[in-house]
């Protein structure tokens, strides 16, 4: 049975549910819940049960029997009647090739560029011409007998254009085509789009079976990984599984530990050429530490630190902290925009740092 199909015991439930009766009237059904638990797998899974052709319906419930000739086309990633849509950005990460739905030459070149043809960086966004390339795959008949799938995720970065051409979609599909949504943050996604779909919710598995799903993959402290991750499994397999990434987090944290004006500085020209999202989500869940820790005494994040979260908590002005909070916030959402991480950090450091000094009498 291909990888795909073996999903997390907290996954497999789900899987269950959405087999039992897999539209219940609905040709949109949106997965939705805590980033990093594994909804993309989840929906994966479900897209290769709906168009598994076993004749053995608890295999094909099960995510697929793995042997039919419909879950070795999707295995291979060329089944007729199955699309993914993903952004460029997502696909490069997965290690696909950037597929020209356009038509118009390659979609990461920059047009009429002087000299050398310069590349774009890929796009984080599910564009709308990815979306209108589906109507040419939904325009002719299913080439087998099962269904037609159409996978999107994340469906929070479809752009404002490619939204409504995806409400069109959704409000008049053809026959006998289903599709499977995944998305981190509702609040994100368009009412009007919300309401053409079947919402399912998943849910963060209970600390100790993740716990003890993360103790079977060799993670040493799944305590610690857990508690970055908030709680999500896959998210804390591939924090402690990057080496690079726990480097970098450690040397992160030491100044956050030991925080100065000039050591702020210092940081931000260090991490300069690091993607900001993970730098902003740990200053995020250190300073949620930090004022956890100064009006109740609680620890989330960084149990291990409680001893330097307490000192720091105790001389910080908590005003600063407060309103640093709500600007990491502020900043987390709109973190895919383009934005000069050295010049960000030095701002978000500083200010972090000026925060920790010490109330005089």
């Amino acid at each position: 049975m291909n990888e795909l199909t073996i999903l997390p015991p907290w996954l497999t439930v789900h899987l269950d549910h959405l087999m039992a009766d897999p539209t219940r009237s609905s040709h949109a059904i949106l997965l939705h819940g805590q980033a990093g638990i594994g909804k993309r797998a989840l929906a994966a899974a479900f897209a290769r049960a709906l168009l598994c052709e076993s004749v053995d319906a608890a295999r094909r419930a099960a995510g697929g029997c793995g042997a039919c000739a419909a879950c070795l086309w999707f295995d291979q990633g060329n089944h007729p009647d199955f699309r993914k849509v993903i952004p460029e950005a997502l696909a490069v990460l997965e290690g696909q090739e950037l597929a020209d739905e356009a038509g118009d030459g390659d979609a990461g070149e920059v047009a009429d560029a002087p000299g050398p043809r310069a590349k774009k960086a890929p796009s984080k966004e599910i564009r709308v011409d990815q979306i209108r390339a589906l109507h040419g795959f939904m325009s002719v008949a299913i080439h087998r007998t099962r269904a037609r799938v159409v996978l999107m995720y994340p469906l929070e970065t479809v752009n404002d254009v490619g939204a409504n051409a995806l409400l069109k979609m959704l409000e008049e599909p053809p026959p006998q085509t289903v599709f499977v949504l995944v998305a981190d943050h509702l609040g994100r996604i368009p009412p009007t789009v919300l309401s053409r779909c079947r919402k399912v919710f998943v849910a963060t598995p209970p600390l100790p079976l993740a716990r003890a799903w993360l103790a079977e993959r060799g993670v040493a402290d799944p305590d610690a990984a857990l508690a970055l991750s908030g709680g999500a499994p896959l998210a804390a397999l591939g924090f402690a599984e990057d080496e690079a990434l726990l480097a970098s987090h450690r040397e992160f944290l030491a100044f956050l530990a030991r925080p100065g004006v000039e050591s702020a500085l210092a940081t931000a020209e260090a991490f300069g050429r690091t993607p900001a999202a993970p730098l902003v989500r740990w200053m995020q869940q250190w300073v949620a530490d930090c004022i956890a820790v100064r009006l109740a005494g609680r620890i989330r994040y960084h149990p291990a630190q409680s001893k330097s979260l307490a000192q720091l908590a105790g001389h910080a002005r908590l005003d600063a902290l407060m309103r640093l909070m709500q600007r990491l916030d502020a900043v987390r959402r709109t973190i895919d925009h383009p934005l000069n991480t050295r010049l960000l950090l030095e701002s978000l450091l500083s200010a972090y740092a000026d925060a920790m000094v010490a109330v005089k009498a």
